[in-house]
């Protein structure tokens, strides 16, 4: 996972995510909402386009993330992500 928030630099890897997810739910006063911007399919790849709204109060993201599909299942493989709005708790 890849971007930036509050001004500064965030690459985490999967165990530093899920670290931080359960040390900071996103979803802590019941305001947070995820809308599907676009998605795009290339044959077994593809991307999606998300955008957050309500995280940690009322930080906002959009997160670009990488799909593969394995057999007949889909896979993200990868995310990017671009702080978009609101104060990060603690910044």
């Amino acid at each position: 996972m890849f971007g930036q928030a509050g001004g500064s630099r965030v690459d985490l890897n999967m165990d530093a995510f899920f670290d931080l997810s359960v040390k900071a739910p996103l979803n802590t006063d019941g305001s947070y909402r995820a809308r599907l911007i676009s998605t795009e399919q290339f044959g077994d790849a593809a991307v999606a386009v998300l955008a957050e709204d309500g995280c940690w109060g009322s930080v906002s993201f959009v997160d670009i993330f990488t799909l593969s599909r394995f057999a007949d299942t889909w896979k993200i493989v990868g995310k990017t992500f671009a702080h978009t709005g609101g104060k990060m708790p603690g910044g």
